[in-house]
Parts: C-alpha cells; sequence; structure tokens
C-alpha cells in the first residue's frame, strides 16, 4: 500500500474513532485541489444539498428562503445561538474557505448532542448555511445575507446581474430548483420554505468560524484567534483621461494618463500600509492604444479595507486630496466614483471576552492579541444581538488551491463554541 493509500486510511480511522468520518465527503484535508462552488452553480447546491442532509441525520429541523439561506434548528430553549458561514467559493480556490466554517457548526451541534445534551432545553441551537457570500458572480458580496437584513432591496434583485446578465432573481429560482434536485437524489426530508429564515430580533447569539486570512496564528502557534474588528470595505473606481502622445515627446510636454494612474496607486498604497489598512488594485482598463502613441485613457477599480479610526468618508476625502495634487503635476483630469461602501463592524467586549474565555475553558491557545479580520463576513448584517467571530490557522493562500488546514482545527472551532453554548446557557 503506497504512503498516501497509508495517509488516507490514517486519517478516516481517525475520524471514525471521533464519530466523524462524514468530514471526508466534505474535505481531504491537506489536498490541494482546485475548487469551484462559485454563485449557484451545480457544484454550489450540491454541496448545501449535503450539507442539509446532514443537518437532517442530526435531528435538525431545516427551512429555507427565498435567498436560499439554509437554517438548521434543534432544541426548544427560549436562548438562542446561531453558528453561520456559507458554502460558495471564489473560482479555482481553497477548500476551507467558507465551507469549513459550517462544517465546524455541524461538529458543535454533534458535539453538543453527545456530551451535554441538557443545553438544548434551555436553548435553540441554529446552524446557518448563507445562500451567496462571495462576491465573485455579482461583483457585490454577501448578496444572501444582505436580502436577509433588508440591505439588498426586492427591486435590486432585478438590477443586478452577473456578466451573462442574468439577473439576482433568476439565479435565485434557478439554483433552487437544482438544490431540490440534489436533495431528491439524496433522498432528503422534504423542507419548508418560508420568507426569512430568521426575525430581526429572534437570535441572541451568533458565531462564524473562519480560515484567517494571512499567517499570524500559525506563526504564533495559536489554536484560535477572537476576532474584534472586522474592516469596512470600500470600493471605488478611477478615471485619468490624458492626451496620446508620440514616444518621441519631451517627457514634461505630455498629458500621461498612465503616469498620473500609477502616482495614485503608489501614494493610495502607501497611505493604506501606513496606516494598518490595505488596499488592492482589482482592475486596470486603458483606451484602444497602438505602439504609435501613449495611453489616453486609463480606468483603474480599487478595494480598500479600513479599520477604525478610518471611514469610507476618510478615505474618499484622502483620494480627492491626491487626486487634486495628481491632476496639477501632470495635467490629466482625474474623476472618481464610489461603487459600494460598508462600515466597520466592531465587535462587543462582552463577547471577545466570552470566547477568549471559552478557549481557555476547551484547554486550547488563543491569540496573544485579538484578530482584525480583513474581509466581508456574513455575521456583519446576520441578524443577532450579539455576534462573534473566531479564525483558526491555515496554510497557504486565502482563495487559492494552496489554502490548507488542520481538520484538528475544525475540533478546535466547535470546542471553543461547545463552551460558549454551556457558557451562554448559565446566564
Amino acid at each position: 500500500m503506497s504512503a498516501k493509500n497509508d495517509e488516507k486510511c490514517g486519517m478516516l480511522k481517525s475520524m471514525k474513532e471521533r464519530n466523524t468520518d462524514w468530514l471526508y465527503d466534505f474535505f481531504e484535508f491537506d489536498k490541494n485541489n482546485e475548487v469551484n462552488r462559485v454563485g449557484f452553480n451545480d457544484a454550489h447546491m450540491r454541496c448545501v444539498a449535503m450539507l442539509i442532509k446532514k443537518l437532517q441525520e442530526l435531528g435538525m429541523t431545516v427551512t429555507y428562503d427565498h435567498a436560499l439561506n439554509v437554517r438548521g434548528t434543534i432544541g426548544d430553549g427560549a436562548k438562542s445561538l446561531a453558528i453561520l458561514s456559507h458554502a460558495d467559493s471564489a473560482k479555482d480556490a481553497g477548500q476551507y474557505d467558507g465551507l469549513a466554517g459550517v462544517v465546524a457548526g455541524i461538529l458543535t451541534t454533534q458535539k453538543i448532542l453527545e456530551l451535554k445534551k441538557e443545553i438544548l432545553a434551555d436553548m435553540n441551537l441554529n446552524v446557518v448555511i448563507t445562500g451567496l457570500e462571495e462576491v465573485e458572480r455579482f461583483g457585490v458580496g454577501c448578496i444572501s445575507s444582505k436580502i436577509l437584513s433588508g440591505d439588498i432591496t426586492d427591486e435590486q434583485l432585478d438590477r443586478i446581474k452577473d456578466k451573462d446578465g442574468i439577473t439576482v432573481r433568476e439565479a435565485l429560482v434557478t439554483a433552487e430548483e437544482t438544490l431540490l434536485k440534489h436533495l431528491d437524489r439524496l433522498s432528503a426530508k422534504p423542507i419548508k420554505k418560508v420568507d426569512n429564515i430568521v426575525g430581526k430580533s429572534e437570535i441572541d447569539h451568533a458565531l462564524e468560524m473562519h480560515i484567517e486570512f494571512g499567517s499570524a496564528l500559525t506563526r504564533e502557534g495559536a489554536d484560535i484567534g477572537v476576532v474584534d474588528e472586522i474592516a469596512a470595505v470600500h470600493r471605488f473606481g478611477i478615471d485619468a483621461q490624458g492626451e496620446p502622445a508620440h514616444p518621441g515627446t519631451p517627457m514634461d510636454e505630455r498629458v500621461d494618463a498612465a503616469l498620473a494612474a500609477n502616482m495614485l496607486y503608489t501614494d493610495l498604497h502607501r497611505i493604506a500600509k501606513g496606516e494598518g489598512n490595505l488596499l488592492t488594485q482589482l482592475l486596470t482598463e486603458t483606451s484602444d492604444w497602438n505602439l504609435a502613441t501613449s495611453m489616453p485613457s486609463v480606468s483603474q477599480l480599487y478595494d480598500a479595507r479600513l479599520f477604525a479610526p478610518w471611514t469610507h468618508e476618510r478615505m474618499q476625502e484622502e483620494v480627492s486630496k491626491l487626486i487634486e495634487r495628481v491632476e496639477k503635476e501632470t495635467g490629466v483630469k482625474i474623476t472618481s466614483n464610489i461603487l459600494s461602501t460598508s462600515e466597520t463592524k466592531i465587535m462587543p467586549e462582552e463577547g471577545v471576552q466570552r470566547l477568549m474565555g471559552a478557549t481557555k475553558k476547551a484547554g486550547l491557545k488563543v491569540s496573544s492579541k485579538p484578530c482584525k479580520s480583513e474581509g466581508g463576513h456574513d455575521i456583519v448584517r446576520f441578524p443577532s444581538q450579539k455576534p462573534g467571530m473566531i479564525f483558526v490557522p491555515k496554510k497557504g493562500r486565502l482563495h487559492h488551491p494552496s489554502e490548507t488546514m488542520k481538520e484538528e482545527s475544525l475540533h478546535h472551532a466547535a470546542s471553543v463554541m461547545t463552551e460558549y453554548a454551556k457558557d451562554i446557557e448559565m446566564d
């Protein structure tokens, strides 16, 4: 038997001993396989159907809504805890972003049922799979949780389109049909469709687990990082309009759009990095060009991730100041337009401390300081009174086939969330 087969058999044996051999259906740990569960496609809906089947096997009642948010519920108590994440992925991505958070919620449910089922007499436990989180297909992130929170209106479902001209509403109809077909193939129980899977004040506590964005936990040797702030996302466009010039034109006589755009990027990058924020140039487009003249215009798309005290208003003020200076220096006409914004999410201090305490009660090492999340997350808009978030270590790059994590990290997250559930039971 090959070393690879030995490794697989050892992994399956370990999972079986823990009664978690079903994990292998979702992951092959530390295997760098491309994943394409993109925006309601067949692979995405097949994965969601498998997750729903597992929720039902745990005895959870499953409902879904018109945004394809899914909720599994068990327990009769008045207190409520929701564990949420998403199952879609970016294109050619890694296996663990998003999906690992849902699986950790299922593991937490299983752990509570096995270790302390009486918790469910005092609370209802929920695992939520949000319908669509990634920005890949429609250019808008967290679409399904935004529909749930009312941040995306019914009218916008017909206005937001993918590159093929398919609206969000049309995609939801097709995806629902695909999901139900996969559930039927799995012989899953029928699931009930509701207007919204949760009401605005129905859920007390909500948790989301995510793999870390960088590698701070891995470097520190920490098992868990508790998130105390989620970045604001500020997307904006820049259009620089210059004049075409022959390559022999003296440099100081040119109105060079490329130069102006590059000056802006350099200064924006410097400001963002110096203040602990992040800036990404997502796209650069140029006007028709040839080998006889310089580019007359350049358009750029930027994504800024901002932490307090920065706001999108302050970022746009900085952009305006830079534009004014670069226009004076280059003669290029520059305009800027805001495409989308969100506010920084500061996690309640009580919840941060409670998660740190739960990590210690689980016998795990928590990071020496709270983590900042650079991503957009469904927890920001999910309707709950007391949101919380934890990171687990990963290796490789996020949204990339090199993205890997250890199976043990899922169990660590489930242990922390179980301790958290025990703690709120005592409130």
